[in-house]
C-alpha cells in the first residue's frame, strides 16, 4: 500500500509520540569530520558563517554554546533538536534554528545534519519541509555528491539519500507480552532498528517506550524509504491494536484499578520526578486504550517532552509568574494534577 495516499497513519498518536527526520550532508573541498584537524574545523567553520550570512535575515537563528544559557541549550536537546551527545564543551560549538523549527548543525561527527522533529507522524509533510530547506542551502553550500552513489557520507549507511528516521513508539499491549521476536524479525527483513528507547534526563530506558528508526537503503530514494518506514510503522501499530483486544478483555479491571491507583497518587502527591511522571503518563495511556478514562493521547504525548527540566525551565514565567528557582517535581506533580483531575484548561500552551 502506497502510503503517501493514506492518511490513516496521520491519526497514530495512540502509538506515536514523536517523529524524528535528519538529512546528512558533507561539503566538497573539506575532509569528513572525523577526519578534520582543528586548523580544517576552524576554516569550516567560518565558511558556513560567512555562507549561512548571505540568507534573509531572520530566516535561520544562530546559536553560540557560549552565549546559551544551560536552560536553553537543554531546551533544544530535550526536543530532539540536538543529538544526545551534542556537548556543551564540544565542537560543534554553534548551531542554526530555522523559522519553521528546523534545526541544522555541524561538525557532529557527520558534517550537515539538517533535522526535524514533529509531534504528528506525518513523514511526508515533515519530509516535504526538510527538502525544501535542504534545496535552498544546496545553494549555498556546495554538497560533496556522486553520481554513482548519491550524498557523500562518512557513515556508509547514510551514503546515498542521506535520510534517516526515528520515532518514539509507546506499545503498552506488546509491552504486556511476548512479541519482542516478532518486532526484531520485521527489523532484520526491513532494516530496522529497534530499541528501548534511552532518556537523555535519566540516562535510563523508559519503560514501554521503544525507538525505530531506519536509513535509506542502497539506492533507495528518498520517497521509496518513506513508504517502506511508514508501511513497517503501520505494521506495528495494526500488531499492538490487535493486542489490545485480547489484553483487555482479560484486563479492563486490572486497568481500571492502576488508572485510579494513579489519580490517588497525583491527587496525594506534592512532588513527582520525571521517571515516576513517566510512569504515571503510561498508566493513563493504558486507560485511555481500554476505554476506561477520556483523555487525548495527543496530551500525553506532549507531556512526554514538556515534563522535562528544560520545558518547565522555559514555560516557569506563564506558571509561577517570576523567575524565581522552582522545584521541578513540585511542578511535575501540580500540572499532572491539573491536567488529569479536572483542570486541564490551564495547560493550553503549544510550543
Amino acid at each position: 500500500m502506497d502510503m503517501m495516499h493514506d492518511s490513516n497513519f496521520i491519526s497514530y498518536s495512540d502509538c506515536v509520540i514523536r517523529l524524528r527526520m535528519s538529512l546528512f550532508r558533507n561539503c566538497t573541498g573539506y575532509l569528513f569530520p572525523s577526519r578534520m584537524q582543528a586548523a580544517e574545523s576552524r576554516r569550516f567553520l567560518g565558511a558556513v558563517t560567512e555562507r549561512m550570512d548571505r540568507l534573509p535575515e531572520g530566516e535561520w537563528t544562530l546559536h553560540r554554546s557560549e552565549k546559551m544559557s544551560d536552560d536553553e541549550f537543554f531546551y533544544y536537546r530535550d526536543r530532539g533538536l540536538l543529538p544526545d551527545d551534542y556537548g556543551r564543551m564540544t565542537v560543534p560549538v554553534f548551531f542554526y534554528t530555522d523559522k519553521n523549527g528546523a534545526t541544522l548543525f555541524f561538525l557532529n561527527r557527520e558534517g550537515i545534519e539538517l533535522r526535524i522533529v514533529s509531534s504528528e507522524f506525518d513523514p511526508f509533510r515533515s519530509l516535504e519541509s526538510l527538502s525544501d530547506i535542504d534545496r535552498r542551502l544546496e545553494k549555498i553550500f556546495p554538497y560533496a555528491v556522486s553520481l554513482r552513489y548519491g550524498y557523500l557520507n562518512s557513515h556508509r549507511t547514510r551514503t546515498g539519500a542521506g535520510l534517516e528516521a526515528e520515532v518514539l513508539l509507546s506499545l503498552p499491549a506488546l509491552n504486556q507480552t511476548d512479541e519482542g521476536s516478532r518486532l526484531l524479525k520485521i527489523a532484520a527483513a526491513e532494516n530496522l532498528k529497534i530499541e528501548p528507547y534511552i532518556c537523555p534526563v535519566l540516562k535510563e530506558a523508559v519503560c514501554g517506550i521503544l525507538s525505530v528508526s531506519t536509513t535509506a537503503l542502497n539506492g533507495e530514494t528518498e520517497e521509496e524509504m518513506m513508504n517502506r518506514f511508514s508501511g513497517n510503522l503501520g505494521t506495528i501499530v495494526k500488531m499492538e491494536r490487535l493486542k489490545r483486544r485480547d489484553w483487555h478483555n482479560g484486563m479492563t479491571e486490572q486497568i481500571r484499578a492502576r488508572y485510579r491507583d494513579a489519580l490517588d497518587r497525583i491527587n496525594l502527591s506534592m512532588k513527582l520526578t520525571l521517571a515516576e511522571s513517566y510512569d504515571i503518563l503510561e498508566t493513563v495511556r493504558m486507560a485511555v486504550l481500554a476505554g476506561v478514562a477520556d483523555h487525548p493521547c495527543s496530551t500525553i504525548n506532549w507531556l512526554f517532552d514538556f515534563l522535562k527540566e528544560s520545558y518547565l525551565t522555559r514555560f516557569r514565567n506563564r506558571f509561577t509568574g517570576s523567575s524565581e528557582p522552582m522545584m521541578y517535581d513540585s511542578l511535575r506533580a501540580h500540572l499532572l494534577k491539573d491536567i488529569f483531575c479536572g483542570k486541564a484548561e490551564v495547560l493550553c500552551i503549544k510550543d
